[in-house]
């Protein structure tokens, strides 16, 4: 089991490490442990993902969730020239895996269409590893995505100017979306 949980947190901190375009209509990935994302939290916000945390299979939580995330943990882990900022939790609709993971399909093919490259690390992290400093294809989002939500996790979609996934795991928050 443990071995699994450090998978997913490597997985997360790899995704965060990436360097996507900015500027550019092309899809972004960023995800987090719920313990990242108490770092980022403070009052109220704090015991949304506490309470997540201690029933993380209760879909009551997930737009609050969902909100923490958008909040200041995003805000810190991607440029300001990004137009997630001030997205609102609420037009999220709830939506099955399949449909998740056509609207990931559709958000990485558009993204191959626009030309769109992927850094393996961004300009201001040292990489860890070579394998680390090597770009990463789109193709390689949908199987890491796929990898960090899987049949135990909650998934909702915002297609009004975006598209944005959110996939729910009881450990893992993340979002894709077309930038």
């Amino acid at each position: 089991m443990a071995d699994a949980t450090q998978e997913r947190l490597a997985l997360t901190r790899r995704i965060n490490r990436l360097a996507f375009a900015e500027y550019a209509s092309v899809g972004w990935f960023k995800a987090t442990t719920l313990g990242d994302l108490l770092v980022y939290a403070a009052g109220p916000e704090e015991e949304v993902v506490r309470e997540y945390d201690r029933d993380p299979h209760d879909p009551a939580r997930d737009r609050d969730v969902i909100r923490v995330f958008l909040g200041e943990w995003l805000v810190c882990h991607h440029p300001e020239s990004m137009g997630t900022y001030a997205l609102e939790a609420e037009p999220f609709r709830r939506i099955d895996r399949a449909e998740a993971l056509e609207a990931v399909d559709g958000i990485i093919a558009a993204s191959i269409d626009a030309g769109g490259e992927i850094g393996g690390c961004l300009d201001w992290l040292t990489p860890v590893s070579e394998a680390d400093a090597a770009d990463v294809p789109y193709s390689r989002l949908e199987e890491w995505f796929a990898a960090l939500f899987g049949g135990d996790s909650r998934f909702y979609l915002r297609d009004d100017g975006g598209p944005w996934v959110v996939g729910l795991a009881p450990d893992v928050l993340g979002m894709l979306w077309m930038e």
